[in-house]
């Protein structure tokens, strides 16, 4: 299990702002790790460059063969923006 992090942030920043992206977190999970080099436990872990980009790749396909949920994506946004310059000149 992962817990914090700079990706648990970001996603709960947009899902506070009501915008729907998919995101991805990696991490290191929160458990006791053998000792080893760094790059021995990363690779145990799945964080190479390799098996990262991999991940992320597999889930651009799911998202593109999904287009509905780019333009949801897309029109969550655009309401983002609204609201934002709505407020701005709210305090103008």
């Amino acid at each position: 299990m992962r817990t914090g992090g700079v990706g648990a942030a970001v996603a709960q920043t947009l899902g506070d702002a009501e915008v729907d992206l998919p995101v991805r977190t990696f991490g290191i999970p929160e458990a006791f790790l053998p000792h080893a080099k760094r790059g021995e436990v990363l690779a145990d872990i799945g964080l190479t460059p390799a098996e990262i980009a991999g991940r992320i790749g597999a889930a651009l396909t799911r998202i593109a063969v999904r287009p509905e949920r780019a333009s949801t994506a897309a029109g969550a946004r655009s309401a983002t923006r609204a609201r934002t310059v709505a407020a701005k000149e709210s305090q103008a």
